[in-house]
């Protein structure tokens, strides 16, 4: 069995706090400068997938899907939380499906008029 002498203990134990202290910081900067499309990626890719599904259906029936059709919705991927997941809205002939992160944002949003994901809140 390896014994330590107690002095070689406390240096080892600080070590191992100051390396953990150290990837704290470096992970907390990381989320603050990287790029919003980075942080947010899976779930543009789980929202391009969704888009997909929309789009599809709309070429095989002529429309949107309706929001209020909870079947209709559930079937092109969406998760039934508190509502829909990601939200999905539709307004005229487009439509647009956001995540939100936490109570108070950033949100992460699509709109098909535009065709791009944007952030709301973002840096």
């Amino acid at each position: 069995m390896l014994r330590l002498a107690p002095n070689k203990v406390a240096k080892v134990v600080a070590g191992i706090g100051l390396t953990l202290c150290a990837l704290v910081v470096v992970w907390l900067l990381a989320l603050r400068f990287l790029p919003w499309d980075i942080l947010y990626t899976r779930q543009i890719k789980r929202g391009n997938e969704l888009i997909t599904g929309i789009e599809s259906f709309k070429a095989r029936h002529g429309r949107l899907p309706d929001p209020g059709n909870v079947d209709e919705v559930l079937k092109l991927g969406f998760e039934l939380r508190t509502g829909y997941y990601p939200e999905y809205h539709v307004s005229g002939g487009n439509y647009e499906l956001w995540y939100s992160m936490g109570f108070d944002g950033p949100t992460v949003k699509y709109w098909s008029a535009s065709g791009q994901w944007y952030c709301e809140l973002c840096r």
